[in-house]
């Protein structure tokens, strides 16, 4: 460990750029990238809730087709 001054400026300054360069590089490489994801997640989503709702109302329609041709075949 540091015993004066001037060694322990210098070790400040040594873990000082470290804890700066871990930063910067985890922000770069992790950070960034998982918040592309998240977005891409976001988007994926809505996409399926659309298609979700576009299956749903087809199958509606056919459900009211089927009630419509069921009910004129017994007359």
């Amino acid at each position: 460990m540091p015993k004066s001054w001037d060694e322990w400026a210098a070790f400040v300054t040594v873990v000082g750029f470290a804890l700066t360069a871990l930063g910067y590089i985890l922000n770069t490489f992790v950070k960034k990238p998982i918040d592309r994801i998240g977005i891409k997640v976001d988007k994926l989503d809505h996409q399926t809730e659309v298609r979700l709702d576009d299956h749903e109302k087809r199958l509606n329609k056919i459900e009211e087709w089927k009630e419509l041709t069921e009910g004129t075949q017994h007359e």
